[in-house]
């Protein structure tokens, strides 16, 4: 029973810090136990993923573009963890805890939000095509739970990767330690592949966003893992951000590596590519200094390409194909080729830009011409007015003026001026735990500083016009979460009742340093500071502004009505906040009654044999920010409770004693829409198993029956209003007994840019 310990202790301290200066009554967010029937006897069975093959007609997005194909495809669950030749659909938001095995020629389907934990393996011989449903939908690989020498999407340890092609899409792609993001994984010095790696085709526009950042230790964005050649790479369209780690290009070979043809067409100025410890931005690693033949063209860079290409530190190689110990000198003119309308700027750090031969004589943009002196570098210097100029410290020659460049909104990335990062959108996220989201534009130096934090003061105004403060929680930016683009989400976690808490976000560079410069940007694209640096919303604020949005979908409105009404029944039933105001409900949840069809679909099924000395179940919600499910068995204490074994959807479980005799089973952090599943609770003696079959709607059921009860058959009804809401929004299938289940992926609604 140690989990079950650990679980009162952190359900303890959660409580104590979310609602230290509330009254007692605030501070219990259960539900009620209820007691549940028995009927007659069935097997325990673990429920597995359902494999759906199907023949049917699929639209993907390509060039701006909706196209469609006529196929068979495999509509992928949890459970499919090996994909073979064909299309696979994943048109639920999921997460995958296991490695994606890609045998064969696969195309993906994206059709929401979907993180692969473990990433995807694709190993020579095989190829993966990736195709969204639209612009947005989202791929995530984070790096904390691939293996060491993985690739985010690629070779696994000492192995290259196959063929790799992405068309569509949002995508945010870690790497384990040494491998690339998208490529090769990690080798160790002196294994040498008898393969060579397949080829990566980003073939997409600029609404594709694609972030990829290799491993520590020696990995590219894209390309090559550590000891390991990048094969030929190919990148069209697409908004691109690549960082190499540990000596790996951002785009090329990993540390000690060279590599293949690269070519890039057709970008803008969010394609940015950074190296470190000695590597090319774009080509080699550090360490290796390969010949190339006369004639042999190796980066191509053509058709109005626009790039920034940062080095770290100072200490980074050349911005194209050349390593730091590299003599681009004693290259062919044809090895480098940029056409006419490429447009390449080299940032060594903030405060310096060095063109050099391999990007000729490319200026950061039309309006400028560098004249070179007998100085190899310029810095630059803030004019004022929105303009910079650039300027040789050793013989100060002063070159032409410049407008500030944008490629972050308010912050000059070339010398600096202007805001440290801008709000640009706030919104909810519909997972287990509640987030509100703040989507923050920041600088690089901000994005690279591991040691900023943001800090959310969370308060609320009682029914006396008095504030109360709720608690004061520091992000590291450890926990910020990449969004791409220069973007990041900061995520306030909230439980229900916390619904109209106001949300006060402030970022500095440090724990105890300084507050950095906050702004935002209203409907005519002004920029404007923020007052006192801070930014402040509530969960209430993005329900209304969502119910009153004309170009946000029905589904989208009527999700935020009943989270409305969900939020502010939370309020009134745990007392907290300023209540007073919250009578008003939508008639659909007031009129709420409990239909046959509703037992039916969501009802609690029990069946089975009870084993000896278990006298029944009971039923409970915990409202606090995980929304739990729990199923209590009670023994009758003729038997000692390590006599019989507990399960969770069929996986043994280490139940919590609660009470005297009274064993407990948790569902933690069901989503919004997966308030419609069902899960399975069961204890068994090895002879007989007792089953119990049930979700959060299943005991929203009770508490709408129970009128003795108002403030809770009012949140009853609230929840099971909300919950058909999400369903609807996020696309699940409401039928108890068919729902899929979405998972806690990027369940957000849309941004709010109101200010």
């Amino acid at each position: 029973m140690k989990k079950g310990m650990k679980r009162i202790i952190a359900t303890c301290v959660s409580a104590t810090m979310l609602f230290g200066a509330v009254p007692a009554t605030a501070m219990a967010k259960d539900g009620e136990d209820i007691q549940l029937p028995f009927v007659g006897a069935v097997e325990l069975e673990k429920d597995a993923g359902n494999v759906q093959t199907q023949h049917g007609t699929l639209t993907y997005r390509y060039k701006s573009e909706n196209k469609t194909i006529e196929t068979d495809y495999t509509a992928v669950d949890l459970s499919i963890t090996t994909w073979t030749s064909g299309w696979y659909y994943c048109n639920y938001n999921k997460i995958f805890d296991d490695r994606i095995e890609v045998n064969g020629d696969v195309t993906l389907l994206v059709g929401k939000t979907t993180y692969f934990n473990k990433g995807i393996h694709v190993g020579p011989g095989s190829s993966l095509k990736i195709y969204a449903v639209d612009d947005y939908a989202y791929v995530q690989i984070f790096r904390d739970d691939l293996e060491d020498g993985q690739a985010g999407i690629g070779g696994n340890e000492n192995e290259v990767n196959g063929a790799i092609t992405i068309y569509s899409g949002s995508f945010n792609i870690d790497a384990g330690t040494g491998a690339a993001a998208i490529g090769t994984g990690a080798f160790e010095e002196g294994v040498v592949s008898t393969t060579a790696p397949g080829k990566i085709v980003i073939d997409a526009d600029t609404y594709c966003s694609l972030n990829a950042t290799g491993g520590e230790d020696g990995g590219a964005g894209i390309g090559g893992g550590r000891y390991s050649n990048s094969g030929e790479i190919s990148i069209t369209g697409a908004a691109v951000t690549a960082a190499g780690k540990g000596g790996a290009a951002g785009i090329g070979g990993g540390l000690g590596g060279s590599c293949g043809k690269i070519s890039v067409a057709a970008t803008d100025r969010r394609f940015t590519v950074t190296s470190e410890d000695g590597a090319a931005g774009i080509g080699n690693g550090a360490g290796v200094s390969p010949v190339y033949s006369d004639g042999e063209t190796v980066i191509e860079i053509s058709d109005k390409a626009e790039m920034t290409i940062r080095t770290e530190n100072g200490a980074g190689g050349k911005a194209l194909l050349c390593n730091a110990d590299e003599d681009a000198t004693t290259l062919s003119d044809a090895a480098i080729m940029i056409y006419p309308d490429a447009r390449i700027s080299k940032i060594i750090d903030e405060n310096t830009t060095e063109i050099t031969r391999d990007v000729l004589d490319c200026a950061l943009n039309e309006s400028v011409v560098i004249e070179q002196c007998s100085h190899n570098h310029q810095s630059v210097v803030d004019l004022g007015n929105g303009y910079h100029a650039k300027a040789c410290p050793d013989c100060r020659a002063t070159f032409d003026e410049e407008e500030h460049a944008k490629g972050i909104p308010g912050k000059c990335f070339v010398c600096g001026s202007g805001f440290d990062a801008l709000v640009e959108s706030r919104n909810v996220v519909f997972s287990g735990k509640l987030n509100l989201r703040y989507e923050v534009k920041v600088t690089e130096e901000l994005k690279n500083n591991a040691d900023a934090v943001a800090k959310f003061e969370q308060s609320y105004t009682n029914d006396a016009g008095e504030e109360v403060i709720v608690k004061t929680t520091t992000v590291p930016r450890s926990r910020w979460k990449d969004a791409g683009d220069g973007k990041v989400w900061i995520d306030c976690e909230l439980s229900a009742p916390e619904y109209s808490d106001n949300i006060v976000l402030t970022i500095k560079d440090s724990v105890d340093g300084s507050e950095l410069f906050l702004s935002n940007k209203d409907s005519n694209g002004t920029y404007g500071m923020y007052s006192n640096n801070t930014s402040t919303y509530t969960a209430y604020n993005y329900a209304n502004n969502m119910m009153n949005d004309s170009s946000a979908s029905s589904e989208m409105r009527k999700l935020a009505e009943m989270f409305d009404a969900y939020g502010r029944a939370a309020q009134r039933r745990f007392a907290h906040g300023n209540v007073s105001g919250s009578n008003r409900f939508p008639e659909e949840v007031q009129n709420l009654t409990v239909t046959e069809e509703m037992k039916e679909t969501y009802g609690v099924k029990t069946s089975g044999t009870k084993p000896a000395g278990v006298k029944g179940a009971s039923i409970r919600v915990d409202f606090d920010s995980d929304n739990t499910l729990r199923i209590t068995f009670n023994l009758d204490g003729t038997r000692s409770a390590d006599q019989y074994k507990f399960y969770l959807n069929g996986n043994e479980y280490d139940a919590e004693e609660v009470g005297t005799n009274r064993y407990a089973i948790y569902k933690s952090n069901i989503a919004a829409p997966n308030l419609s599943c069902d899960y399975v609770f069961a204890i068994s003696d090895g002879t007989d198993t007792y089953k119990v079959t049930a979700s959060v709607l299943s005991y929203t059921l009770f508490a709408i029956e129970d009128d003795s009860k108002p403030e809770m058959q009012l949140l009853g009804k609230a929840l099971y209003c909300y919950s058909q809401a999400a369903d609807a929004f996020f696309g699940v299938n409401t039928n108890s007994t068919n729902a899929k289940q979405s998972g806690d992926g990027n369940l957000a609604g849309p941004g709010d840019t109101s200010y």
